[in-house]
């Protein structure tokens, strides 16, 4: 026998169709014979049997009708089927029914089986977002009940459900993946249970749910099915009847909470760092479109460490763009919560960003034109020495700012750890080389623009990621540096004063190419010639090593006010000022001192001898000349270019009336002291 699910009010109207199809008034009795059940309805709470031309139907339970205590129903002689009410027995407890007609006694045995007892659903949402639209959500219950064994377990397809309190029982079958996700938007109750089985009687006919009688009469049903053959004279179901153990009664209804879908704050953006704000148990898709072809992601892709609380947007494209110098494309981001064994995937949240704006012009190294506009896209970078750097953006303004950030050398650039100079105005910005140092690399962009709604005096300003952005290596010029030197001009000695400078180191340009003017004081120094090796003729080559060689002006030096080791203050075009490296002492000549001597005679005829008394200085030594006349106004300036070696007490040749004179001179000849000495014939040997 095959249990089928049934209506019996569907069934009892067929019956009846049936009946007044193929049966007359006129038909005529038949023998009684037992009744027998044709089912058994847990549905219904009813036992359906066939009369078999009985006139009165009998039942009990077990334990009445074994005290011959029956309850009886009264049929009419053309009634065919007879309906016995069950709802007054408790369904807790398995029951025992006879049944017998009052002709013929003999006793049906009806087992009316106690319901399940325990029933619990669950949905797993992991897998919903795998389903069809059309699919069943049987594969996302959990179902745990004592009904259930090993050989007749209770599955999805066993079960039936209804929404809210006053929904109509439906077969499982019907409750899909469009139907829940319809609840998931607000929420609702859903109830289950284990369906009733009715244990009918029936026949297969191949297999089909149609209802095949007797002559040509066809009847198709497809909502429930129930099989049977009806001939002209009895109904004809074999021999194995309905005895309830067949079939099973519904469990109690058990709620499960559909919760409607959690809603998402608003994804914070994070233009400077070009990331949003994802999180662990959220998962997102990206579509892009780039041109005029657009894409969306077929998978969502899960988040599923802890830790995380932003993605990069160069990870959620895969890598393709990195916002640095690959622009990121117009995007629409859709961000939700995942489903999990608990809760289903939330409402998701749409945030759109438009094209990334790609940083235009150039970085020149050079101060910016006289008039220029904010439509010039380029950035201009001087410098001022090795002081600061300038840099200047037409463009830039409060509506369009850009910034910058700096990064030493050895280090890398890191997007997450930049520390970014807002530059929100078109004049020159100053940056000190304690912050832009030497050998630096500076990076510049737009700004990221914050949205702002419309208001009375302003027009709304659109959302806007920084914009890609270019680099600029930091490399200040050289600045001119003198050789140290204190230089001593004497009057009356020309000397030429030169002070050699070096204008740069190789690899750096040259910050200054000319001189402005040397000042001592306030006073300007003359200068006779300014000589650049090698010459500058065109573009400044920073491999080579740019020289100047300044020459003062001897004839104005001697005008000048006496001064001693006073610093010379050298100012160069472009503004450096050196006020340490080169002193200027301008002096009147030295007198040389005297010489403290013995004169006495020679041991050789016509010689004389002479001794100098006073000690003579470290390096220094004695020379002497003769001559007709004394020997005056000698300085320290002077110097001893020829004469001869002096020894003291040496035999010096002299004629009575000439003069002898005897010089110190220091190791590069300079007269230190000096006597001039006239000989007598005293003197004389």
């Amino acid at each position: 026998m095959k249990m089928k699910k049934l209506s019996m009010k569907l069934m009892l109207l067929l019956v009846l169709v049936v009946i007044g199809v193929l049966y007359s008034p006129k038909q005529e009795a038949f023998a009684a014979t037992p009744v027998q059940v044709c089912a058994v309805s847990y549905e219904d709470e009813s036992i359906l049997v066939f009369i078999n031309g009985n006139s009165k139907i009998y039942f009990a339970t077990d334990i009445d009708a074994s005290k011959n205590n029956w309850d009886v129903i009264d049929v009419n002689s053309t009634d065919k089927i007879a309906v016995i009410d069950i709802s007054w027995l408790s369904p807790n407890v398995e029951n025992i029914m006879m049944i017998k007609g009052d002709v013929n006694q003999t006793q049906a045995r009806i087992t009316l089986l106690e319901k399940p007892v325990k029933l619990e659903v669950s949905i797993n949402y992991n897998s919903l977002d795998g389903l069809a639209s059309s699919d069943t959500i049987g594969s996302l219950l959990n179902i745990m009940t004592t009904e259930s064994t090993g050989t007749r377990p209770i599955l999805f397809d066993d079960l039936q459900w209804k929404k809210g309190d006053t929904g109509q029982w439906m077969s499982a079958v019907y409750l899909k993946k469009d139907l829940l996700e319809s609840y998931l938007v607000k929420g609702t109750n859903l109830y289950f249970r284990i369906a009733p089985i009715d244990d009918v009687v029936s026949t297969e006919l191949g297999g089909s749910d149609y209802y095949n009688y007797t002559g040509t009469y066809a009847y198709t049903k497809p909502y429930f099915d129930f099989d049977m053959t009806i001939t002209a004279n009895m109904l004809t179901f074999g021999t194995d009847y309905p005895d309830g153990t067949e079939g099973r009664r519904a469990s109690d209804e058990i709620k499960l909470k559909i919760a409607k879908k959690s809603t998402l704050p608003v994804t914070g953006i994070d233009g400077e760092e070009f990331t949003a704000e994802i999180k662990y148990g959220q998962e997102y898709r990206i579509t892009r479109t780039v041109g005029a072809v657009t894409t969306t992601d077929l998978e969502w892709t899960k988040v599923t460490d802890r830790l995380v609380k932003r993605i990069s947007l160069k990870t959620m494209l895969k890598g393709t763009y990195d916002g640095l110098t690959n622009a990121f494309p117009e995007m629409l981001i859709e961000i939700r919560n995942y489903s999990t064994s608990k809760a289903s995937s939330s409402k998701i949240i749409k945030t759109s960003l438009n094209a990334q704006r790609v940083l235009a012009g150039s970085i020149l190294q050079e101060a910016a034109p006289v008039g220029v506009t904010a439509s010039d896209p380029n950035i201009y970078i001087t410098y001022n020495g090795t002081k600061n750097m300038n840099i200047q953006i037409p463009s830039a303004s409060e509506n369009n700012p850009y910034e910058y950030c700096v990064v030493k050398q050895g280090y890398t650039f890191d997007l997450e750890k930049a520390s970014w100079t807002a530059i929100s105005k078109s004049t020159v910005v100053k940056i000190l080389a304690t912050k832009a140092v030497d050998y630096s690399t500076i990076y510049i962009r737009m700004k990221e623009v914050k949205y702002r709604a419309e208001t009375e005096s302003s027009p709304a300003v659109a959302y806007k990621l920084a914009s890609t952005l270019k680099t600029f290596p930091v490399n200040y010029p050289s600045i001119p540096t003198a050789t140290k030197a204190t230089h001593i001009f004497t009057k009356g000695y020309p000397t030429t004063i030169t002070i050699e400078v070096t204008l740069n180191v190789a690899g750096k340009m040259p910050f200054e190419t000319g001189l402005k003017y040397i000042k001592l004081g306030t006073k300007d120094v003359p200068v006779q010639s300014v000589v650049v090796t090698p010459a500058i003729t065109g573009t400044i080559d920073p491999t080579k090593v740019y020289k100047m060689v300044i020459t003062l002006k001897n004839a104005d030096l001697e005008t000048m006010v006496n001064c001693t080791a006073r610093a010379l203050s050298i100012y160069y075009n472009n503004g450096t000022v050196d006020k340490t490296s080169s002193k200027l002492t301008i002096k009147s000549p030295t007198a040389a001192l005297s010489l403290t001597t013995t004169t006495a005679i020679g041991t050789v005829t016509g010689s004389t001898a002479v001794t100098v008394v006073n000690p003579i200085g470290t390096n220094n030594h004695l020379v002497y000349l003769e001559g007709p006349t004394a020997i005056t106004g000698m300085n320290m300036e002077d110097k001893f270019t020829s004469g001869k070696a002096f020894t003291n007490g040496m035999n010096i040749p002299m004629t009575a009336g000439q003069y002898l004179t005897i010089y110190e001179i220091d190791s590069n000849g300079f007269i230190q002291k000096y006597k001039s000495i006239q000989i007598t014939a005293a003197n004389i040997m």
